[in-house]
């Protein structure tokens, strides 16, 4: 689905059910996540910070009735803010996925998941995937305790992410 649509039919599902709008109302952002389909932001107790979230990657990948379904949960979520001051998966919750038409499953089926851009197997033979690997970290197996990932070097902006102790590496790209 296409970045742009999928904004506007999240804010206009957000009007349609109220829960658009500036404090204590949520906004719409997109997130950078590519295990997280899509997050209803809050702070317990607070109106400030409130917020709608899909992932862009996710959006691009999936088609729209997907993307629908993970805007509803979300709206779900944000009526059950506003309604008792916090949200979780519970009785509550699918009482207002009832109310937006949400499946209310905390899990979707069918969604296209974007590869994993480090993919690495250690000599026990299990096989480890990451989408980021951090600053100056060292990540290893923890039951054969091969060295799989190496961090990225802040200076050169390059991975360090190489063979290590006989460990074959693989790199996908996205």
């Amino acid at each position: 689905m296409e970045l742009t649509k999928a904004r506007y039919l999240c804010v206009s599902l957000m009007s349609e059910f109220g829960v658009w709008g500036e404090e204590p109302y949520f906004r719409f952002k997109w997130a950078n996540g590519k295990r997280t389909l899509g997050s209803c932001h809050h702070v317990r107790g607070s109106e400030r910070g409130r917020y709608i979230s899909l992932s862009k990657t996710y959006v691009k990948l999936n088609n729209q009735s997907l993307v629908e379904d993970t805007i509803r949960h979300e709206i779900a979520h944000a009526l059950d803010v506003l309604d008792r001051g916090d949200s979780d998966h519970g009785f509550n919750w699918r009482l207002k996925c009832q109310i937006t038409g949400a499946n209310p499953s905390r899990l979707k089926s069918g969604v296209t998941a974007p590869p994993h851009k480090y993919v690495d197997e250690c000599s026990c033979g299990r096989t480890y995937k990451r989408h980021r690997i951090s600053y100056r970290s060292v990540y290893s197996c923890p039951t054969c305790k091969d060295v799989l990932f190496t961090g990225k070097s802040k200076k050169s902006g390059t991975s360090g992410a190489r063979p290590v102790s006989n460990v074959q590496y693989k790199l996908s790209t996205f």
